[in-house]
């Protein structure tokens, strides 16, 4: 094999190699699951624990805490500044989050998460709030899951066809 067609192999598996390893840091690494669990133990008295976990197929870190005394949830804006890169200007937006009112005091639901989607952060709010105004209702769950499983997969598939395809043209080009 001339040193040219090593050489264009090698570039091109190490750049295949570069996708795959990418993809399988995204399927390890990447994602989080929260789950809010909560109980009625008097009519005016609501305990709830809630679980976050960050990472994808290995967890990269867990948090439980306990929350007594829920008292509803508010959505939660903030205004994002940011600089568009070509023209200089400063862009400002609104983003959304659901804060579960605890003891007076307002607690992420999911910790360094927010969308622009207002309804679908209402609706998780308007959820909570029915269910602490409803005292026949003694629990509540919720969960919400994140994941970059496809990412991911796409990124590994884009590795293995760029190998293949590398190997393949070297083997018919000598």
């Amino acid at each position: 094999m001339s040193f040219p067609t090593r050489l264009y192999l090698s570039l091109g598996l190490g750049g295949a190699s570069l996708f795959a390893i990418a993809g399988i840091s995204t399927l390890l690494f990447s994602g989080y699951d929260v789950r809010l669990s909560c109980q009625r133990i008097e009519t005016q008295h609501i305990n709830c624990q809630k679980t976050e976990i960050q990472g994808g197929l290995i967890r990269t870190s867990e948090e439980t805490r306990s929350l007594s005394r829920l008292t509803g949830a508010k959505v939660q804006t903030e205004i994002v500044q940011r600089t568009n890169e070509e023209t200089n200007e400063r862009i400002e937006y609104e983003v959304y989050s659901t804060a579960l009112l605890v003891s007076g005091e307002a607690v992420p639901l999911i910790t360094g998460v927010s969308t622009t989607d207002y309804q679908a952060i209402q609706a998780e709010v308007t959820r909570i709030n029915a269910f602490v105004r409803d005292r026949s209702q003694s629990e509540f769950e919720w969960q919400e899951r994140e994941t970059s499983y496809l990412f991911g997969s796409i990124f590994i598939g884009a590795g293995i066809l760029m190998a293949s395809l590398f190997i393949l043209i070297v083997k018919f080009a000598s």
